[in-house]
């Protein structure tokens, strides 16, 4: 939950409420080079998904 809030801030969206119901482990598939290195420098990446604000 604190990576989606810290991501959530980021975008200027930190009124937002977020609970385990919005964050799910979707599938799998392989990553693009900018993602793995986020994933190494920042511990996660968060794919932006239909209908979230940008």
């Amino acid at each position: 939950m604190s990576f989606a809030k810290e991501w959530l801030k980021s975008i200027g969206e930190e009124s937002s409420t977020v609970t385990a119901e919005e964050c799910r482990f979707c599938h799998t598939q392989s990553v693009p080079e900018d993602m793995e290195i986020e994933i190494m420098t920042d511990g996660y990446s968060i794919s932006k998904m239909e209908g979230c604000p940008t």
